[in-house]
């Protein structure tokens, strides 16, 4: 299928739209004791990798990008680090306070883009668990705009981690899937474009009565060597790059990709 540029500009911003009702759906399941699966159960491990490859230290500030309901920046929080926790979905940053609350954990909640994190000064390390922010972007100068964001929030030496361990080279031309989620029933058509690696993606929900909203989203999927050029153009240092949030280093024949960088 080939990719149709007017239908993403068109749709574009419905894309967050659905990002706000999904979510909204997925805290009202969560609150009601409803789980994500599998995935969310590797905090600890997540937090333990992450603490020995950013170096972190007790009193360390660190941005918790696309933090969500905060099962990452909350734990950050309870050893001893100040975090910043990051994100979109009001719905999910209600959630994270109250969960934050009730632990007796102090955590920054922003809701919004990093240009909307006001800091009094530079931080320690950016992170961004399970997600890989150059996969937002929709070509390599959006791409390059979102590393200068990160570098410029960042301490001379400050670190970052970002990765996605799903991250494949070459993705699926097709792919197609439904989820059941509060709301309805969802489905999901992916599009990838080899030659401008570029990315489209389609969700249809459909409301328990019956009624469809169509959501749209193009992106762009740098390989290695575009994010390796990119992060180096942006003044960074490639400290590391690990197939999941993990100590094995890359490996190319499998799954995954995850970055860790220094501001140079």
């Amino acid at each position: 299928m080939a990719l149709n540029i007017d239908t993403w500009a068109d749709n574009l911003g419905n894309h967050q739209a659905w990002y706000e009702r999904a979510t909204a759906g997925w805290a009202r399941w969560l609150r009601a004791g409803g789980r994500l699966g599998e995935w969310a159960d590797n905090t600890l491990p997540d937090i333990q990798f992450a603490g020995y490859v950013l170096r972190l230290n007790e009193r360390d500030t660190v941005i918790n990008l696309s933090c969500g309901w905060g099962r990452h920046a909350i734990t950050l929080a309870h050893y001893g680090l100040n975090v910043i926790g990051l994100d979109a979905s009001s719905s999910l940053l209600e959630l994270a306070r109250e969960t934050s609350a009730q632990a007796g954990l102090k955590v920054r909640w922003v809701h919004g883009e990093l240009s909307d994190v006001a800091l009094t000064s530079p931080v320690d390390c950016v992170a961004q668990f399970h997600n890989n922010l150059l996969e937002w972007a929709k070509g390599p100068a959006d791409a390059l705009f979102l590393l200068d964001q990160v570098h410029a929030v960042l301490k001379t030496g400050g670190r970052f981690l970002f990765g996605d361990p799903a991250w494949l080279a070459i993705p699926p031309r097709h792919e197609q899937s439904e989820a059941e989620t509060p709301e309805g029933t969802e489905s999901y058509h992916n599009y990838f474009d080899p030659r401008s690696r570029t990315f489209q993606s389609q969700i249809i929900v459909t409301g328990r009565d019956g009624e469809q909203h169509e959501y749209w989203r193009y992106t762009w999927r740098p390989t290695v060597e575009q994010m390796a050029a990119l992060l180096h153009q942006a003044g960074f240092n490639i400290a590391g790059q690990f197939n999941n949030y993990s100590f094995s280093p890359y490996n190319p024949d499998q799954p995954g990709l995850v970055w860790s960088a220094e501001k140079k």
